[in-house]
């Protein structure tokens, strides 16, 4: 009887967990690397998250920034909650901060901006407090105005507003004092006002494979309708400034205006209410080169075998072939060095004008309306000492001939490279070469880590060619010329180097035999390839036509004894060729059959002989 009851309270037992919902909770204590953290449905698996003491203990002292976590929601168009139950900090010195976004993620390409003070995000007003080694704009103290009460604590907290739905996490400590630190529960909710992009779209580059003009994109949508009237769309391209398109709903396009160089290009949206963003995402505008490349295709070829011939050598010329982006194959090395432009001048071992107090940046001024396009692929840098990592900059100068900064647009790096050497000049290959066009003037900026260690030529710069410092350590906020600062008689040492556009290059062989080959008689097909730097193809075939010699003689004269040789290995071929006598033959190979006769009678075909013999060598 009690083994019955036993049983039926744990039948009982079971049956209430299998009707109960099951709760998949995880704990997630503050990293301290990078960490992403997918959290599931609201209310099925949230993420306790606590300061990295856990949830019974204090956080430690000396929290690095490296330390960061971003929880991005499971669910596709879904935003991330955090609730706080308790916040303690050593108030106006160790603080917690929120992006509004995950920092690597397309919908926050441009960065996540950090949650703002207000009731932007947050059913609570959040508040920062300021700190004294950190950005003030980060939660502290007690509370660090994530809670309050009322609310109540269900809906305490922030929330993403997103493209992405995602929030990020980072915490900083002194290293004194710590409080008890947080907890918080995290889930995803449905995003009520997500902005949608637009489609992402392609269009041609624009002439000679340059930048393209203005371009005509759909404006985004919202998940809601209506949801973000009221605010404001703008835009950046390529993470740059902010364009205002208008006050939502604004009109259905919007122009983005050139020039927008080929590759890809990134349109980060945002709807801002006051300063809350109410919502973000990323569409793309890919320039592409989509025009194929043309192959001067040559005509079909004709051949007339002569007398006795079965085949014709050809030694066609290869095709070469034209792109409407330029095909930068040609060398070309540009200095200013003086007294003579020599590329290789020496560098003075002595001497390095430079500012006692790093870093030092170094700059020249190169091309003008002569200015050939080219593809700058590095520098050759002259170099006095050890150098270090130094960081190049290539700028197009929009106006005036000097390096003004309102004037100069980067347009290649930075790209910090370790040059090292000792009074010569150094090769440094940028990782991406940088287009320089036709008729600009550009500034090559070079920036050394440490002084006296630039490279430089005890001679005057050349007219028209000044060699530039700034050093704001030294008090030049903007770029001098080496004599107006008092030094005329040294210059900077080093050459630009980079690839122009060359001849027409050769196609390459896709099927059929190349110049030289030996071709057979009948008509045999070449074909020839060739493909552009953006992957587009063109294809050229021809004919190459070896005819038979016309109307070869019926009537056979054969040589009455011919006098064989035979081969190392005892072995001799007879053919056509060494019978018969007279001309206007065809092909000896392919229209005549030899047989040879033994004196006994008997027949050798094909007429190999191999051994001294004599015998009756028949054509027909």
């Amino acid at each position: 009887m009690k083994k019955r009851i036993l049983t039926y309270f744990s039948m009982v037992f079971l049956a209430c967990l299998a009707s109960a919902p099951l709760f998949a909770q995880s704990n997630l204590n503050m990293p301290n690397t990078a960490v992403t953290q997918i959290v599931g449905n609201a209310g099925n698996n949230p993420v306790n998250f606590y300061d990295n003491g856990g949830p019974a203990g204090a956080y430690s002292n000396n929290f690095s920034a490296n330390g960061r976590v971003t929880f991005v929601p499971a669910t596709a168009g879904n935003r991330i909650r955090a609730r706080f139950t308790s916040f303690n900090t050593e108030s106006n010195f160790d603080a917690l901060y929120i992006d509004n976004g995950g920092t690597n993620s397309t919908a926050d390409l441009c960065a996540a901006p950090r949650i703002p003070q207000g009731t932007c995000n947050s059913a609570a007003s959040l508040t920062y407090g300021p700190t004294v080694n950190f950005p003030d704009d980060g939660f502290t103290g007690a509370g660090g105005g994530l809670l309050t009460v009322p609310p109540a604590p269900a809906v305490q907290g922030v929330f993403s507003t997103s493209g992405d739905g995602a929030l990020t996490f980072s915490f900083r400590s002194d290293a004194s004092v710590t409080g008890t630190g947080w907890a918080a529960v995290i889930t995803q909710e449905p995003n009520p006002c997500r902005l949608v992009p637009p489609l992402n779209v392609s269009i041609p580059v624009g002439p000679n494979c340059g930048p393209a003009s203005n371009v005509t994109v759909n404006t985004p949508t919202f998940a809601s309708a209506a949801c973000a009237n009221g605010a404001t769309l703008s835009y950046r391209v390529d993470c740059g400034a902010a364009v205002v398109v208008g006050v939502i709903p604004t009109a259905g396009t919007v122009v983005i205006p050139g020039p927008l160089a080929p590759g890809l290009h990134s349109i980060h949206w945002t709807a801002t209410s006051g300063t809350c963003m109410v919502s973000d995402g990323t569409s793309y505008i890919n320039v592409l080169d989509s025009e194929d490349p043309v192959i001067a295709c040559p005509a079909d070829l004709f051949f007339n075998l002569d007398a006795g011939e079965c085949n014709q050598v050809v030694n066609y010329t290869i095709p070469t072939f034209t792109d409407n982006c330029p095909i930068f194959t040609l060398p070309v090395l540009y200095t200013q060095n003086p007294p003579s432009l020599n590329p290789a001048q020496a560098i003075d071992p002595a001497n390095s004008l430079s500012c006692s107090a790093p870093p030092n940046s170094y700059a020249r001024v190169f091309g003008g309306p002569g200015q050939i396009a080219f593809n700058m692929t590095g520098l050759q840098v002259g170099v006095r000492a050890t150098g270090g990592a130094y960081t190049y900059n290539i700028y197009n100068l929009t106006a005036g001939t000097t390096p003004v900064a309102a004037n100069m647009v980067l347009i290649g790096g930075p790209f910090t490279i370790n040059t090292v050497g000792t009074a010569q000049y150094v090769p440094v290959t940028f990782p991406t070469p940088v287009s320089i066009a036709a008729g600009s003037r550009y500034v090559v900026e070079i920036i050394t880590p440490n002084s006296y260690t630039m490279g430089q030529i005890a001679a005057a710069d050349l007219p028209g060619t000044p060699s530039y410092l700034k050093s704001v350590p030294c008090g030049l906020a903007a770029y001098q010329t080496f004599a107006s600062i008092g030094f005329p008689q040294f210059s900077l040492a080093f050459n630009v180097v980079g690839l122009a556009a060359g001849p027409p290059p050769p196609a390459t062989l896709c099927s059929g035999l190349a110049p030289g080959s030996v071709f057979p008689v009948g008509v045999s097909e070449v074909c020839y390839c060739a493909t552009d730097a953006a992957g587009n193809t063109d294809e050229c075939c021809f004919n190459i036509t070896v005819l038979e010699y016309p109307n070869p003689t019926q009537q056979l004269v054969c040589n009455d004894n011919v006098q064989i040789s035979l081969d190392q290995q005892c072995v001799a071929a007879i053919g056509a060729d060494d019978i018969l006598e007279g001309g206007q033959y065809g092909c000896y190979d392919t229209r005549y059959t030899v047989m040879i006769i033994t004196p006994m009678g008997g027949i050798i075909s094909p007429a190999v002989l191999n051994k001294p013999t004599s015998a009756t060598a028949r054509t027909r």
